[in-house]
């Protein structure tokens, strides 16, 4: 994690031969792009209830192309103070920036279903997020992606199932099972050691806790 300094770094989506886009930074075949993905997503209460904070289930999706076979994360984890929709989807994308910092992936496409925070990560001004309480969120994910020449893209909800499905069993997680972390690998290639297992062991996103994560 680098300091708190803000970064106006911009980025700039290559517009690549066969990807259908409706606007600059929404993709229609995410299928299609080259690179790794981190598709992310959450769920918690509306924003119209009255509790000043609430949880929060988080999922997170990664599949890793700079390996062969491709090799695919499936995260869930917790926030247990979130004070909006927007809080939760930013965190989980701090999430996501953060273990793929750990995996040293570059040239990572980062999906999300939020058009606020897709809009907010590929303009050049950083420094004023859409609400200023998830500051050290998007400040997270801007230090874990900035020199990874990663982009940023819109998806709709039906394009993020993977993620979403992994949010609400995490909200669920919250209320039936202990905080303990739960880590599987059923990877042919991890026999002696699996990566996922080593750097989610130094990721570190606040207010944040990975509850399980399987590596396949």
């Amino acid at each position: 994690m680098q300091g708190s300094s803000t970064t106006t770094t911009s980025r700039q989506p290559t517009h690549r031969p066969g990807l259908n886009y409706t606007d600059r930074f929404t993709v229609q075949l995410p299928g299609t792009l080259q690179g790794s993905r981190c598709d992310t997503d959450a769920s918690t209460l509306p924003d119209q209830t009255a509790l000043p904070t609430k949880n929060a289930g988080l999922g997170v999706l990664i599949i890793n192309t700079q390996v062969h076979p491709s090799q695919n994360i499936y995260i869930k984890a917790s926030m247990t103070d979130s004070t909006s929709v927007l809080m939760a989807e930013a965190a989980a994308m701090a999430l996501g920036a953060a273990v793929t910092d750990r995996l040293q992936l570059h040239h990572t496409n980062f999906l999300s279903d939020s058009q606020e925070l897709v809009s907010f990560f590929n303009a050049n001004d950083h420094s004023n997020p859409p609400d200023w309480r998830i500051k050290y969120l998007t400040q997270h994910f801007i230090d874990y992606t900035q020199y990874r020449s990663t982009s940023t893209f819109k998806i709709t909800r039906s394009q993020n199932q993977t993620a979403d499905s992994l949010a609400r069993q995490a909200l669920l997680d919250m209320r039936s099972l202990p905080p303990n972390v739960s880590s599987v690998c059923s990877n042919t290639n991890h026999v002696n050691r699996c990566p996922v297992q080593d750097a989610l062991q130094s990721v570190t996103v606040d207010s944040v806790t990975v509850l399980t994560a399987r590596c396949c």
